[in-house]
């Protein structure tokens, strides 16, 4: 009787975990170009163990369950066979799997095709000039730990990390000469501790929670990002999840945070993120005599606003500390770092909004942001923090409201796309 009892056990654990190693994919197969729904359309999962397929309905929505966990390849199969692969897509049993598939619109056909598929997906504008990248090769990559800078270095164009911090150099230009843009949202700048109008920072200040995928832009920039002289880093946002609220806690390098993500409403998302540092306790273990600290939240809400608009809304704030350990017992070497380096604070904050209206032929978008940057550091003789003995003193802010309008539009084989921006500084 035990052993028949041990059996049944057993059995139960393993449908236990069978049940558990499946996963939900659903989502949307609309057009790229003016987001209208395809239906109709053949969706096929193509994972090691199985291929399934579905035909999206009249709003273009599709939906699998119970998929093995893992990765698997999504392809999208038009009734007249244009076809379009996303590679390397999570299929999890923590949360269902969300998706949009957006398709550029085909003009012709053909008698006879060949497909080759491509490792990057490439514009018209630029054939050659962007590499991306999706959110699982971005988790796996090898000595990232989460880090957004640290991905990119193996892109090519990009210059290795100096010594310190993880400058983006591309094609051989300063990083102050790049722009990085978050749902089109302008962000000065991705890392913690970046000197001011450049990139440079020890820790990356964008969480990858909150990332899709991004595009790494070297050339034929877009209209709308006017002063870049060497390269883009665009972001795009992932939406929250949509059946219910649920929450992950992740634990980095240097640093431990939670991200929290659920519905507000029947078409809307929200995603919030903190995360906090740890690394300036275990640097006293090893005496070293600088401790740096560090905290940031992010949020992103997405609106669905009937079928032909959406508004994105961004929000990514960090704080940062840098003080000295006096008391610590290191080297002659590191002790002797404590007579010339500062103590200071560093804030970042960023609030942006994106609203795209969808026409026929095209689209209309406007993003509206405000970014702010602060700086302050001092220094003592002998680190006494007397008046009497300040040796620097040093105060900095920048305030960047920015606007931006774009209009795509298209005509058959021909597309047309202009804007502008306005920008005030202080």
């Amino acid at each position: 009787m035990k052993k028949w009892a041990l059996t049944c056990l057993a059995m139960l654990l393993a449908l236990s975990s069978t049940a558990q190693n499946l996963g939900q994919l659903s989502g949307y197969v609309r057009q790229a170009l003016n987001g209208e729904a395809l239906s109709d359309w053949t969706v096929h999962v193509i994972s090691s163990e199985q291929e399934v397929q579905t035909t999206t309905d009249p709003n273009g929505y599709f939906s699998f369950s119970k998929l093995p966990t893992g990765l698997c390849n999504v392809r999208a199969v038009s009734p007249s066979g244009q076809q379009l692969t996303i590679h390397e897509v999570l299929i999890t049993s923590a949360k269902p799997t969300d998706l949009t598939i957006e398709v550029e619109r085909q003009y012709s056909s053909l008698d006879e095709v060949i497909v080759t598929a491509q490792a990057f997906q490439t514009t018209k504008e630029t054939p050659l000039a962007i590499k991306n990248i999706n959110w699982s090769e971005m988790q796996r990559m090898p000595g990232a730990t989460l880090d957004l800078s640290k991905v990119i270095q193996s892109f090519p164009g990009v210059l290795p990390k100096p010594s310190f911090g993880y400058a983006i150099s591309l094609r051989g230009g300063a990083s102050s000469e790049n722009a990085y843009l978050l749902d089109d949202v302008v962000l000065p700048t991705i890392n913690h501790f970046s000197l001011q109008g450049a990139s440079g920072g020890a820790v990356a200040l964008v969480n990858l929670d909150h990332v899709q995928d991004m595009a790494l832009i070297t050339g034929a920039f877009p209209v709308e990002v006017g002063d870049v002289s060497s390269g883009i880093l665009n972001l795009t946002g992932r939406n929250g999840r949509k059946d219910h609220w649920g929450s992950r806690i992740t634990l980095g390098a240097t640093d431990y945070g939670i991200t929290m993500e659920g519905p507000v409403g029947e078409s809307s998302s929200l995603i919030a993120s903190a995360r906090n540092s740890f690394s300036q306790h275990y640097f006293k273990l090893f005496n070293i005599p600088v401790l740096p600290a560090y905290q940031d939240v992010q949020l992103r809400w997405h609106q669905r606003i009937g079928d032909r608009a959406d508004l994105a809304i961004i929000g990514l704030a960090g704080w940062d500390q840098y003080e000295l350990y006096l008391k610590g017992d290191g080297s002659d070497a590191l002790m002797y770092n404590i007579g010339y380096i500062p103590e200071g604070e560093q804030t970042i904050q960023v609030l942006g909004a994106r609203y795209r209206q969808y026409t026929d032929n095209g689209y209309w978008q406007a993003v509206l942001s405000q970014d702010n940057i602060t700086n302050d550091a001092e220094k003592f003789i002998g680190n006494t923090g007397d008046e009497a003995d300040l040796q620097k003193r040093y105060s900095a802010y920048e305030t960047n409201r920015r606007m931006t309008i774009k209009h795509f539009v298209a005509w058959g084989p021909w597309t047309l796309n202009y804007g502008g921006n306005l920008t005030w500084r202080n």
